[in-house]
């Protein structure tokens, strides 16, 4: 583990937020929307808040293949640049802090930034001596924040992504911790998407043990199984788990609350809870973007004059 110098720079001034939900294109324009996909188009027509006309277009298209994979390419950049927005606002907070901004592998087998914090969080010890291993322990945090069901990483429809395939909500499932909350929403979501029923009853059978696993165990307990065994390769993994985001907030909020003195004292440690939780909640494109990106979307539809006049 090695530390580096670093120069964070001056956020500008944050924009005031526009008030899109009360824009005349939300609230009384006639609009348009068309959305075309892999395997049809979809289009929606309402006047105001009021739908007038929705319907989706299936149709085949033998070319889509590359399509999907640009999709693919798209998803990965979208996710770096949320993970760089992240970076840039944790550096300017360990600047704020006085903490070291710390270089950390994530590896094969490194398993440095899973064992502090599973240092961290053993009841048995006082927590973390170095504060490199806390900053290293915040920085993988961040990093590793866990899937958002309230607004996924690519804006897709499902936590694993855009499509209702048996294989990949299955993938996902084994691997998951999820509310019983959620579980039920994904089977209503999932009620008449086309599998067959050994393809409903597999998913429904993985998605019970994810809702048992977030039942059941914590992150702790999670890393407390990993180094349970000496020798890595017998080890329950430590990684490729889709944590939750509300769990990886509660094991963050953890370690900070028992590390206030890498932040200059309890008394800080509110404020420090305060400025991390938009850092991990941070998604790539903020207010200011999202408003930007909303004006330059709005335009006359040229056929309104013919419909409704």
């Amino acid at each position: 583990m090695s530390t580096k110098d670093y120069i964070v720079r001056q956020f500008p001034a944050n924009e005031p937020a526009y008030d899109w939900k009360n824009d005349p294109f939300y609230v009384s324009a006639v609009v348009l929307g068309l959305d075309i996909g892999l395997e049809g188009i979809g289009v929606w027509l309402r006047h105001g808040l009021k739908p007038i006309y929705y319907r989706t277009f299936l149709f085949e298209t033998p070319d889509a293949a590359p399509l999907e994979g640009r999709r693919g390419l798209r998803a990965g950049r979208r996710c770096r640049q949320a993970e760089q927005r992240r970076e840039v606002m944790l550096k300017q907070f360990c600047a704020d802090f006085g903490l070291p901004w710390v270089e950390i592998t994530d590896k094969g087998h490194d398993d440095g930034p899973f064992r502090f914090r599973w240092l961290a969080t053993r009841k048995d010890m006082d927590g973390l001596r170095d504060v490199r291993a806390f900053s290293a322990c915040l920085r993988h945090i961040i990093n590793h924040r866990g899937y958002d069901w309230h607004s996924p990483e690519d804006g897709g429809d499902y936590p694993w992504g855009d499509e209702a395939k048996a294989k990949d909500a299955i993938g996902w499932a084994k691997d998951s911790f999820c509310q019983q909350e959620h579980a039920d929403k994904l089977r209503y979501m999932l009620t008449d998407c086309g599998w067959t029923e050994k393809e409903h009853q597999a998913f429904d059978t993985t998605l019970n043990q994810a809702v048992e696993r977030f039942n059941t165990k914590g992150i702790d307990a999670v890393l407390a199984e990993h180094f349970s065994v000496a020798k890595n390769n017998l080890r329950f993994p430590a990684r490729r788990h889709n944590f939750p985001r509300e769990m990886v907030r509660d094991h963050l909020k953890a370690i900070v609350k028992r590390h206030a003195k890498f932040l200059g004292g309890q008394e800080r440690v509110e404020e420090a809870l305060n400025r991390l939780a938009p850092i991990i909640n941070v998604h790539r494109k903020d207010e200011a973007a999202r408003a930007r990106l909303f004006m330059r979307k709005v335009n006359r539809c040229p056929l309104a004059e013919i419909l409704f006049n």
